[in-house]
């Protein structure tokens, strides 16, 4: 399988919008959130699929066989 690079902006959420949280708390993991893709990112649609991967991303949504590039899944 050949696999081609992929460039454009992700356009993500919000990816300028910093974590919260303290040393005692730990950080606070919604800050993931600022990196959502929607639908019409050149991301969407365009990662590999990973053996074995857990099918669940980093919010627990199913990755499908064609994922997104990153750790989060794109909402329909």
């Amino acid at each position: 399988m050949e696999v081609a690079g992929k460039t454009g902006n992700p356009l993500f959420a919000d990816p300028t919008a910093g974590g919260t949280g303290t040393q005692a708390s730990g950080p606070d993991l919604s800050a993931g959130l600022n990196w959502l893709i929607p639908a019409s990112s050149p991301a969407a649609h365009a990662g590999v699929t990973v053996a074995n991967d857990g099918g669940l991303d980093y919010i627990g949504t199913a990755v499908p066989t064609i994922p997104d590039i990153g750790a989060l899944q794109h909402s329909a």
